[in-house]
């Protein structure tokens, strides 16, 4: 930002500033654009030194210029499958697997790296939490109920119905029942099975000529 200069009528050398404005270099890798002014160098802007990598951390050095130096910062490796992106060496790496377990039996659960979790129905077999039906299988991504399961125990001594939670329950009755044996009247339930009744069956046929008697089996 100076020139040469001589007087020739002293022979004096000197200098002189150069005209504003000039281009120069003000020493400092830290700025661009310097120019002259008043015979001096001003540094001109701030050397831009972002290099859009979240995993460095952007500084100037006088000396050298732009230093990056690496960092661990969080960050997007750009896959929503992943989390827990971290900076590793310069580079944004993925954390742990994204979990998209939706705890549906009835669907089977993936991840899209740009859209991330999504879930296709399946048709595998299920269980709807209804203890009264059976053979349950998942349709359009729900576990629909199978048909009802039978409860029937062959006992008439007992009512057969069934609970959601408990499955098949069956109450003792006082209906009457056989208990098998045509020699007893009057038989009935009690506590769940079927016990002869009080009475004796009549076998008397008014003849005089016959032994009356009752066969367990026959009656």
């Amino acid at each position: 930002c100076l020139k040469a200069t001589c007087d020739p009528l002293t022979a004096e050398c000197g200098f002189a500033a150069t005209s504003d404005g000039a281009p120069c270099d003000d020493l400092s890798a830290c700025t661009v654009g310097d120019l002259c002014l008043d015979g001096g160098c001003q540094g001109g802007a701030a050397a831009n030194c972002a290099d859009d990598n979240p995993c460095t951390d952007d500084s100037c050095d006088p000396d050298i210029g732009c230093v990056h130096l690496a960092n661990q910062a969080p960050c997007n490796d750009g896959d929503t499958c992943t989390i827990d992106d971290h900076c590793q060496e310069t580079v944004c790496v993925g954390g742990g697997a994204l979990s998209c377990d939706d705890s549906n039996p009835c669907t089977d659960d993936s991840c899209d790296i740009h859209t991330g979790c999504f879930q296709t129905a399946n048709d595998l077999p299920c269980n709807d939490a209804d203890a009264c039906t059976t053979f349950d299988q998942c349709k359009d991504g729900a576990c629909q109920g199978g048909p009802a399961i039978d409860c029937d125990d062959s006992n008439p001594c007992t009512d057969d119905s069934c609970d959601f939670l408990a499955g098949c329950v069956h109450s003792h009755n006082t209906a009457l029942c056989t208990d098998g044996d045509p020699c007893t009247v009057g038989d009935n339930c009690l506590d769940g099975a079927c016990v002869p009744g009080s009475g004796e069956l009549k076998c008397d046929d008014g003849n005089g000529c016959t032994n009356d008697s009752c066969d367990p089996v026959e009656g």
